[in-house]
Order: C-alpha cells, then sequence, then structure tokens
C-alpha cells in the first residue's frame, strides 16, 4: 500500500527502470543505506512511479525474524530519521 499510494517502493520489491533513466538520475549512490531510497526519490523528479500489477520471489528472512509490524515501526523510524537528514552511516548501524 505505501508503495501504490506514496510511489516510494524499495529496492526488495523490484525496481525496474531503463539504462538510460538510470543514468540520468545518476545511479546508485555509494552510500551503505537507504540508497533504493535515495534512486527512488530522484527517479520521482522525472514522473511518477508505477507499480507493475507483477510479483517478484525476495527474502523474507528478516521480516520473518523480527516479525511484520516489528520491521515496519523500525522501518519508518530509519525513514523519518533519514527525512532529517541522519546520515546513512549512522542509519546502517542501527538497522
Amino acid at each position: 500500500m505505501r508503495s501504490s499510494w506514496r510511489e516510494l517502493p524499495y529496492g526488495d520489491q523490484g525496481l525496474a527502470i531503463t539504462k538510460q533513466t538510470y543514468g540520468l538520475v545518476g545511479g546508485f549512490q555509494p552510500i551503505p543505506l537507504m540508497e533504493d531510497l535515495d534512486l527512488v526519490q530522484r527517479l520521482k523528479k522525472l514522473g511518477s512511479v508505477v507499480i507493475a500489477p507483477a510479483a517478484i520471489t525476495v527474502s523474507g528472512r528478516r521480516w520473518q525474524r523480527l516479525g511484520v509490524w516489528r520491521s515496519c515501526w523500525r522501518n519508518a523510524k530509519l525513514r523519518a530519521a533519514w527525512r532529517r537528514g541522519v546520515s546513512a552511516e549512522i542509519l546502517q548501524k542501527q538497522y
């Protein structure tokens, strides 16, 4: 729901963009965390992010280990800290 509503998918949700667009926005930045959110925020400046009606398979180990609600809460706190300007290096230690 978050991905569709706010157009903010994470990298593990499968970002599909052209090589040209990837280059245009500068690709992934060399930061240890939030690199996918950073990329999507730059992509949104070019236009809407569209959620494809297809599924991909990714590992759910971390979500299974922490639980869905705890994982969602932790990720929300990390995103809020990122928006407040906390460095990716500090956030990586909290992750």
